[in-house]
Order: C-alpha cells, then structure tokens, then sequence
C-alpha cells in the first residue's frame, strides 16, 4: 500500500465526527472570550488580598450572565 492509499484511509475512523462538525458548527469561541477576559482581571487584580473582590470584577465583567 503507498503512501498515498494509507492518507486516503486515515479519515474513516474520524468520518463520525467529521460529519458532525460540519453539520453543527458548534466552536469555543465564547467560552475563549470569557476564560481570555478573566486571566485580564487576574493580572490586574494580582494584589488583591480579599478574594471577594476578584470575584466581584468577574461578576462585574459579564452583567448579563447567570451566576
């Protein structure tokens, strides 16, 4: 078998989810967002003493958000 045939091959194990990427579109680009937004506030908010108040910029950084 060349080279070739193996490359050809290799997806079918991977046609399952293949197929449903492309049918869903679903992506982590909010989820990236939120996680990117909190490790901002974690540089500014390094000399907190009071953890209340990290968690109280996070809260304050998504309004609409559910807790």
């Amino acid at each position: 078998m060349t080279l070739l045939n193996t490359f050809a091959q290799c997806p079918k194990g991977y046609l399952h989810g293949i197929l449903a990427a492309c049918r869903h579109r679903l992506n982590t680009s909010i989820v990236e967002g939120f996680n990117n937004t909190i490790k901002l506030i974690k540089r500014r908010a390094y000399a907190y003493r009071v953890h209340e108040f990290f968690f109280l910029n996070i809260r304050a950084a998504f309004p609409g958000n559910a807790q």
